[in-house]
């Protein structure tokens, strides 16, 4: 009977012994953790960098331009993937977008060719967006592939990177096939973004295959910290309340227990919600990759592209091609206040329209994507603005939701503009975002507006900073008190030992 008494104990101790060694391993990645996870709300709050504008319109007189097919027979070995209007430097131009993602820029009065015409494109979109026509430029770049200046998140290639001779440093990155803002960053921004990417993001380990097990460790020894823990004070709580106040080290442990019990729920909520978030990682967003590319026949553009402009009354236009056919897509309004286009398609060799064209090509896009059969599509329809399962984090609007009746309940979510991806999601997809956006993120608390919730967050994560550091703070002194003890004869104390004491 008396060793089946002890039995509590003895898992006590083994428990003690088990969550003191995880919290050891585990409390430098978290503190690292906390003090980046605290960069990005203070970035976005007390150092913002926010463009003057972030949608480009540009408005197109039609009076004494050239067709588009006299372009075409003056140009004839002209490959192209796409046609249409933008206003440079007070001119209207032809943008016509080659191999390579790249463009030319022809003045649509005179017929000519603009020399160096995408860079200075991109330097007038550049000063748009931040809203200064003064600052001198200190270089043109232009950026093909992801990168710690530019990362994924921004979802938009190629794009150039417009440097600024200003005392901030700014540098903008504009998308010069659809008049997009990347992103802008100044020297204060790039500092913090630096330290999020390194210590929160841990980018330094990309590339060796390391940094998703790594991640996956500690946020595994973070969870089974906050786990022991709990388990522990449940066994042992009567031990406890017995002790308490006995000596000083009971009064050192005691303040530990009610720290950890006081943090447990927000250190479970971080650890769950980031090895959760890490091991979907392990299958790669490959979403950037998906993309329709076509080149336009020159011979197929035959109808009168200016005629069906003036009867659209617009001046906004592109060239899409699927199904063996080309058409002009035009974006018409349906009065002077609306703030979302509707497009019209026209067949480019007869001027036909057909009919619901932005679904049909919304579809037939899904299905180059990989969607199901048309037959179990259950639904398309248009989405304006982010929120749900296709939040901010996709950059991607106006876009059309497909869902299909399928296992997992795919959603395609499809951007007609460009031609691509913007995001494919089924039911494990859901279950992550949802457990990220509101054990990670906060996003219960979005009633609170975004700097009630930062608010929140921040302090949370002082909580955690506080309770990490205090625990690996009395660890240290209880190990110097111990090799101080262990020096002094008949005094040589096993400290950990008289937590299972009974």
């Amino acid at each position: 009977m008396k060793d089946k008494k002890k039995k509590p104990a003895v898992w006590l101790g083994w428990f003690y012994r088990w969550h003191r060694r995880f919290a050891i391993v585990g409390s430098i990645p978290v503190i690292l953790w906390c003090l980046s996870g605290l960069a990005h709300p203070f970035m976005a709050n007390f150092f913002p960098t926010k463009p003057a504008k972030r949608i480009y319109v540009s408005r197109h007189s039609t009076d004494g331009i050239i067709g588009l097919s006299e372009i075409i027979k003056t140009n004839p070995s002209l490959d192209f993937t796409n046609v249409r209007f933008v206003n440079l430097q007070g001119n209207t131009c032809y943008q016509i977008h080659i191999e390579g993602d790249s463009s030319i820029y022809i003045d649509a009065t005179t017929g000519t060719v603009i020399s160096n015409g995408e860079n200075k494109y991109a330097i007038q979109l550049a000063r748009y967006f931040i809203a200064d026509s003064v600052s001198g430029i200190e270089s043109v770049r232009r950026v093909d592939k992801y990168g710690n200046d530019y990362p994924i998140i921004n979802r938009l290639l190629p794009v150039y990177e417009i440097s600024f001779q200003r005392a901030d440093n700014m540098k903008v990155y504009v998308h010069t096939l659809s008049d997009s803002l990347g992103t802008v960053s100044d020297r204060k921004r790039s500092v913090f973004k630096w330290f999020f990417n390194i210590f929160h993001k841990w980018e330094w380990l990309i590339g060796s295959g390391l940094r998703i097990p790594i991640i996956l460790i500690f946020t595994g020894l973070m969870f089974l910290v906050s786990v022991s823990g709990l388990f522990i004070y449940g066994i042992g709580w009567r031990r406890f309340r017995s002790t308490k106040g006995k000596s000083s080290l009971s009064k050192k442990r005691s303040r530990h227990r009610l720290l950890g019990l006081s943090s447990s729920v927000f250190f479970l909520m971080f650890s769950y919600s980031g090895f959760y978030h890490a091991y979907m990682k392990i299958t790669p967003d490959l979403r950037h990759l998906s993309k329709y590319k076509t080149s336009i026949p020159s011979e197929s553009i035959k109808s009168d592209l200016l005629y069906l402009l003036d009867s659209c009354k617009s001046d906004q236009f592109d060239i899409v091609r699927f199904k063996g056919k080309s058409f002009f897509r035009i974006a018409v309004s349906k009065n002077k206040r609306a703030k979302k286009n509707e497009y019209l398609y026209f067949n480019t060799t007869d001027g036909k329209p057909i009919t619901d064209g932005p679904r049909t090509y919304a579809l037939f896009l899904a299905e180059t994507f990989g969607a199901p059969a048309k037959d179990q599509l259950l639904s398309i329809e248009l989405v304006n603005r982010f929120g749900g399962e296709y939040g901010f984090v996709n950059k991607r609007l106006p876009v059309y939701k497909l869902q299909y009746r399928t296992a997992g309940h795919s959603t395609f979510y499809i951007d007609t503009k460009r031609g691509k991806l913007a995001a494919r999601i089924n039911d494990s997809d859901r279950r992550e975002g949802f457990t990220f956006a509101f054990l990670h993120k906060f996003h219960m608390l979005d009633f609170l507006g975004k700097k009630g919730r930062d608010g929140i967050i921040s302090l949370v994560v002082l909580f955690i900073l506080f309770v990490t550091c205090h625990a690996l703070w009395q660890l240290i002194i209880r190990r110097r008190e111990r090799k101080s003890n262990s020096n002094k004869p008949n005094k040589c104390v096993k400290q950990d030992e008289s937590l299972v004491k009974t």
